[in-house]
């Protein structure tokens, strides 16, 4: 397994102390702790976020300073507890997201699709307005996961204070599905065109 985030002797403020630790390709990693423990201070720091006070934080092998702000987000794609939503429909939100990032939209068969694996099927046309926590969520996931970031080619997605059974339905989707998911899509992209 290769060792995609690396921090090395990391200190930010009073809240984080990090000697060492690898978080290799593959593995489940998780955080927990009290709350003003550290743990959404050290995802913001895995995607610069915020910077440390001592230490680095390798990612690939390269200190992620070394990389613009905008670089390693589209590379390593963060999900926030509390994401932002544009308002609109979903899919609107997920067209969004692709226009911002400057690469071509994904057909509406293949966002569907992964929708579904999240629990939202038949929301492609329905309103953000009134959605839940955990639909926001949700969809969130599916927007960083149609992006194929470069980190899910290493099954790494960094999700913030997500819990329960979307953290371990992005799991699985990753750990399992991730490969015939994708191979599925460029197979319905190839049919659709």
């Amino acid at each position: 397994m290769q060792e995609v985030y690396c921090p090395q002797n990391v200190r930010y403020c009073h809240i984080l102390s990090i000697p060492a630790l690898n978080i290799r390709s593959g593995s489940l990693f998780w955080i927990s702790g009290p709350s003003g423990g550290g743990k959404t201070t050290f995802l913001k720091l895995l995607n610069n976020m915020i910077t440390c006070d001592q230490g680095r934080i390798l990612y690939l092998d390269k200190d992620v300073l070394q990389y613009s702000p905008a670089e390693l987000r589209q590379r390593a794609v963060m999900v926030s507890q509390t994401p932002f939503i544009f308002p609109g429909t979903v899919i609107e939100n997920i067209q969004l997201v692709f226009y911002f990032n400057r690469k071509e939209v994904v057909s509406q068969v293949m966002m569907e699709e992964l929708l579904s694996h999240f629990g939202m099927s038949g929301t492609l046309w329905k309103s953000t307005h009134n959605m839940s926590g955990g639909e926001k969520q949700r969809l969130a996931l599916v927007r960083a996961l149609l992006l194929e970031p470069e980190t899910l080619r290493y099954q790494i997605i960094i999700m913030m204070g997500i819990l329960g059974s979307v953290a371990l339905s992005v799991y699985l989707i990753i750990k399992f599905g991730y490969r015939t998911f994708f191979n599925e899509r460029a197979q319905l992209d190839s049919q659709e065109e």
